[in-house]
């Protein structure tokens, strides 16, 4: 193809003709029929309906489209992140109830140990069994405090992620 054609070819692709040809309403012996030409004096002009057609000024500003595609991303963004405060919120209120379980298990170990210790103390010497009651005391008392500062701290990062996700409430 020689170039005078492509570009005749490109023009005509590119360019569309609208044509508004008027159409008229034409009643003959009870027959209604729609024609380009008026048939008599009783044909109705039928005006044609402009084709929608984007407005003159579109507002396709790229500041504008990068606007909107920045917002929809922080929307995104922000419904993400709230997602997982809330999946970390779930998984820390896990964390809580297990330590609590564990401590509760570690206590009734300890409680029996010093029931048993009590019931056998004609077994054993009074200084042994009060060491041993001594002892089991102290292990009462560190789980009780450890498994407090775990679970303590663990209701603290939950706090904090509540006040995280009180941003993102409008």
């Amino acid at each position: 193809m020689s170039k005078l054609s492509i570009l005749s070819l490109i023009l005509l692709l590119t360019y569309s003709f609208s044509s508004h040809a008027a159409v008229f309403k034409c009643e003959e012996n009870g027959k209604i029929s729609f024609s380009d030409k008026p048939c008599k004096d009783s044909a109705q002009d039928i005006t044609e309906k402009q084709p929608k057609s984007f407005p003159k000024n579109p507002d396709t500003s790229s500041s504008s489209r990068t606007e909107k595609a920045k917002q929809v991303h922080d929307e995104l963004q922000a419904s993400r992140t709230k997602r997982k405060i809330q999946q970390d919120i779930r998984s820390l209120k896990k964390d809580i109830s297990n330590k609590k379980k564990a401590l509760e298990s570690k206590l009734k170990v300890l409680e029996k140990t010093k029931n048993n210790v009590d019931y056998g103390e004609d077994y054993f010497e009074e200084l042994q069994a009060e060491k041993l009651r001594k002892s089991i005391s102290d292990n009462i008392t560190d789980a009780n405090n450890r498994y407090a500062a775990e679970i303590s701290a663990l209701q603290n990062r939950i706090k904090i992620l509540h006040q995280r996700l009180a941003e993102f409430e409008p």
